[in-house]
């Protein structure tokens, strides 16, 4: 279960009550719920640290800033994402994971996923990371940046 938590921005807490509210339903047995978490969250277990999607781009190894490319397509990303690489957004998401003590937990989720027939589950997984989702959104990254 989530733990309580204050934040000093109103939506923030809004979002995080919110996402309290639909991990209670699901463990009630809320496919719904279930639904929801997946949708809100996207595609982010896919910035983890050993996901393929990170490795393609981690490979790339595109040193300008994320923004060029992005604001021509005209996506709205926050301005710390905007100016960073590709490699120091990586960089901040590995620290939120260090810092919740997440990190091994990410890198197993990824190990698993990309081993044949291996698929955990990826609602429990995307649970126990959003306290990180809620660090990276503190520090000024949008739900579009993670998104």
């Amino acid at each position: 279960m989530l733990k309580s938590r204050r934040f000093a921005d109103r939506k923030l807490q809004e979002e995080y009550n919110k996402l309290k509210l639909w991990e209670f339903m699901f463990r009630k047995g809320s496919r719904v719920a279930r639904d929801k978490i997946s949708c809100y969250f996207n595609n982010f277990s896919l910035l983890m640290p050993g996901s393929a999607h990170r490795d393609f781009w981690e490979e790339e190894n595109i040193k300008e800033p994320l923004g060029r490319a992005l604001e021509q397509k005209g996506f709205r990303h926050s301005q710390l994402y905007l100016n960073q690489t590709q490699r120091e957004f990586y960089k901040a998401i590995d620290n939120a994971l260090k810092q919740e003590g997440l990190y091994g937990k990410a890198i197993e989720f990824t190990r698993a996923i990309r081993e044949p027939g291996g698929f955990p589950s990826g609602i429990d997984f995307l649970i126990s990371i959003i306290p990180v989702w809620f660090r990276l959104r503190e520090r000024g990254y949008s739900h579009r940046d993670l998104f």
